[in-house]
């Protein structure tokens, strides 16, 4: 999916050798805690991920990117999706269809995103997790002033074009 103009919120990529001044991380912590052993290669993971390991590399990753764009121009994803669903009715109404079959209506803006990327709601399982965000760079890439969407083959992953779509559209 191509998205272009008001729903690009001013993005626009020229140049691939050019300075980064803004960019979209997730840590994906949360999704990696809840991500049973059993079942990380159903979920499209080559090997288990230590939670505190990634953890720590995100922060170093993070740091690094800061160098380069400010401490500003790392956009967490999480808070993304927090916002959109603070803000905008329809973005949250649209969030709460990612989790098909439960009523998501009783939770606050964290409450939702965690659910939407653990899988849990109030503790309780109702999906898988979905630990890829940790790789933002599969979700979307800009092209001059248009975002397009990753639109992605295997249900594991299904989810992520829908919150990174979540935060595009709303």
């Amino acid at each position: 999916m191509a998205l272009k103009g008001k729903q690009t919120h001013g993005m626009c990529v020229n140049s691939e050798t050019g300075r980064l001044k803004q960019v979209v991380v997730h840590s994906a912590v949360d999704a990696l805690r809840a991500v049973e052993p059993h079942n990380y290669h159903s979920l499209l993971i080559d090997a288990f991920m230590d939670p505190r390991a990634v953890e720590r590399e995100h922060a170093r990753f993070r740091a690094c990117l800061e160098k380069v764009t400010g401490p500003n121009g790392c956009l967490d994803f999480s808070d993304l999706l927090i916002e959109t669903v603070r803000e905008s009715v329809d973005g949250r109404k649209f969030l709460a269809h990612v989790l098909p079959g439960h009523d998501l209506s009783g939770l606050n803006p964290e409450e939702l995103v965690y659910a939407a990327f653990t899988g849990y709601v109030q503790g309780i399982k109702v999906a898988n997790p979905i630990p890829n965000t940790l790789f933002m760079r599969d979700l979307a890439t800009v092209v001059g002033d248009t975002v397009f969407l990753a639109n992605f083959a295997l249900e594991p992953r299904w989810r992520e074009s829908l919150l990174m779509e979540t935060v595009l559209r709303f």
